[in-house]
């Protein structure tokens, strides 16, 4: 009897002990690690989540992300491990709670580290359960590494967990070989990431299955767009194309769909099968394709019921494949659908080209709908002056002073007129070039990114100018209705500066300074968000270096919320303090703008029931402060 006793105690203490070692010892560090850009889309949105979830449970968690710049992988992938390294050894002896991987090149450095911060788990995003291990050294064209599983090698450093995608070279080959059975050449497109080397070892360990298929190697890393095309043009009978990774050439430089449209018109007999949705939409037929996501809720779950002390909890979850292809390509190779598998999905896509048409023509669309608005806004602004004249008329005592009114008005609307006669011709010139260019020249891809770079950032200029006009004018004509609920004032704070991180300069430090760490306020939080945004993108715009600061202050007594936006810029003259706030008011009308943003954020404020005004004791540039009251949440 005591002997059992004695091993129900041993057997049940190592699980004590786990149990012990995982509980929440309160707010710490949660480490993202970006491959790359962590500004891109999918990448921010699932930062934004994380944080938003995080913040939720814990408001004092800290969220910090690393970008290890990842980029050619011939030239720079046996370095990504070191880079890892020190990236770990910088948080080594902070709270560490949990470190998430984004991408395949952080994933592959992560779980080839000799160590790494103990009884912290990890948890994978944006990877796939197949990999390589990184060289040691600088390696050529010509290296060909064996294809591994990296959830098992991940499994010997400690206690991870997330969302990997699986890709499946066996079913995609079933595919092709049930469509086409006289297939012999298997042609396999990879390019110069860590996914195309990995996928390309993937096909080379998963093609010694199929002895009577030979394996060509459309390998990125080696070819020009020219030397592929030969290839494809002298392709021998019973080829098919199955496209892997496309998305960067033995140089690093981006590679687009126009490139793969070349490849296929050099041969366009051959089909394109993809095992990885490249090409889908454009030249490839389909295939047994995975379904993609990162799934940020998946790793805050798992995180989260790590700390309420369910360790099994924390483990590596695969995602599916699903067989999908495009109408139009199965037409043109002419295969029927009873040939695909039964569960498949079929896609109508349309036309590149016409696609193409279709988004010069929405483009041109919004710029008729934006002069439009324009001319409405003008008419409004015109009709108001005509009024203004005819009181003046009526109201003969205080003509002198209406007169005096309707000139300044006057020559504001003038000021204005020329303005943004200036702001808006100059992104509808680019708008108009580059579209002009893109339909009458056939520009190589690097120029079509250029001009397709110049007119999405002209048009979000020219939508900004109407969305500041159109908000003036429904501010004024109390057409914006204002929805109070309980809000993180702290929140919104970082969420101003997140927002205008795009804008950051690298000599200005970015502070949010609150007399307290969390406080709640009934307000509107997207009024308040758009008046922090102005006047911190106002301050980022007149500052160079030092810093910008947003600070908050609870007043009790007066029972309001002063904020302030601090920068150590150029500074404003005190007796311009005041025409600031006015509608159109410029400084310099040298520079971009309509003059409206600080309107905008007078007329909120006012809206609000606080105040706002430029403090004259602050000498080293410019303050902003503006106040709210407090309202009662009950």
């Amino acid at each position: 009897m005591i002997k059992r006793f004695l091993l129900i105690i041993f057997t049940l203490f190592p699980l004590l002990a786990g149990a012990e070692g995982v509980k929440d010892k309160g707010p710490g560090v949660y480490l993202l690690i970006s491959s790359y850009n962590p500004d891109t889309q999918r990448m921010s949105d699932f930062i934004m989540n994380i944080e938003n979830s995080v913040t939720g449970m814990d408001p004092k968690a800290e969220i910090i992300i690393e970008d290890l710049g990842c980029k050619s992988f011939s030239e720079e992938s046996f370095l990504w491990k070191n880079q890892m390294a020190n990236v770990l050894k910088k948080f080594r002896n902070t709270r560490l709670k949990a470190i998430i991987l984004l991408g395949q090149e952080a994933w592959a450095a992560f779980i080839q580290q000799d160590s790494i911060p103990e009884n912290v788990p990890f948890f994978s995003a944006f990877t796939s359960v197949n990999g390589i291990e990184l060289p040691k050294d600088s390696v050529g064209y010509d290296w060909f590494p064996e294809s591994i599983n990296t959830t098992a090698k991940a499994s010997t450093l400690g206690l991870g967990g997330g969302y990997l995608i699986q890709y499946n070279v066996i079913e995609n080959i079933r595919i092709i070989k049930k469509i086409y059975p006289q297939t012999n050449n298997i042609v396999f497109v990879s390019d110069n990431t860590y996914g195309g080397v990995s996928l390309q070892a993937l096909i080379r360990k998963e093609l010694k299955d199929y002895p009577g298929i030979r394996l060509t190697l459309l390998d990125g890393r080696s070819l020009t767009i020219n030397e592929a095309e030969d290839i494809m043009k002298k392709l021998p009978p019973n080829s098919v194309v199955l496209l892997g990774t496309w998305r960067a050439n033995k140089d690093g430089i981006g590679l687009t769909n126009t490139s793969l449209t070349k490849l296929e018109a050099a041969n366009p007999k051959v089909p394109f099968f993809t095992i990885s949705s490249t090409g889908f939409g454009t030249v490839a037929v389909g295939g047994y394709i995975p379904i993609y996501g990162a799934h940020a809720d998946i790793v805050f779950s798992q995180i989260t019921n790590y700390y309420k002390g369910f360790r099994d909890s924390v483990k590596f979850i695969t995602g599916r494949c699903e067989y999908k292809f495009d109408k139009a390509m199965l037409e043109k190779f002419g295969i029927k659908e009873s040939m695909l598998p039964q569960e498949s999905i079929i896609i109508q896509n349309e036309d590149p080209r016409v696609r193409q048409y279709r988004t010069f023509a929405m483009v041109l669309s919004i710029i008729s709908f934006g002069m439009l608005l324009l001319a409405v806004t003008l008419l409004v602004f015109h009709s108001r002056n005509k009024k203004l004249r005819i009181k003046l008329l009526e109201h003969e005592v205080e003509l002198i002073e209406a007169k005096e009114r309707a000139e300044e008005s006057d020559n504001l609307k003038s000021a204005f007129l020329a303005n943004m006669s200036h702001e808006i011709r100059t992104p509808l010139n680019a708008i108009v070039g580059f579209s002009n260019l893109l339909c009458t020249e056939d520009p190589d891809p690097e120029e079509k990114i250029r001009y397709n770079n110049f007119i999405s950032k002209n048009s979000d200029i020219l939508l900004t100018l109407i969305s500041d006009i159109l908000d003036i004018s429904r501010l004024e004509t109390d057409q914006i209705k204002f929805v109070y609920h309980n809000t993180d004032i702290l929140s919104i704070c970082n969420q101003v500066l997140n927002t205008i991180k795009h804008q950051s300069k690298p000599q200005i430090d970015y502070i949010v300074d609150p007399e307290c760490k969390s406080y709640h306020i009934v307000t509107d939080p997207q009024r308040l968000t758009q008046v922090l945004i102005n006047l911190a993108t106002n301050a980022n715009k007149f500052t160079e270096k030092g810093s910008i600061t947003l600070k908050y202050v609870v007043d009790d007594k007066n029972k309001e919320v002063v904020f302030s936006v601090t920068d150590t810029g150029c500074g404003i003259p005190k007796e311009k303090h005041e025409s600031v706030f006015q509608r159109f008011g410029k400084l310099n009308e040298f520079t971009q703008g309509t003059g409206l943003g600080l309107a905008i954020c007078s007329q909120i404020v006012k809206r609000f029931g606080g105040r706002i005004w430029i403090d004259p004791e602050y000498t080293s540039g410019t303050r902003f402060c503006f106040s709210i009251p407090i309202v009662s949440s009950t």
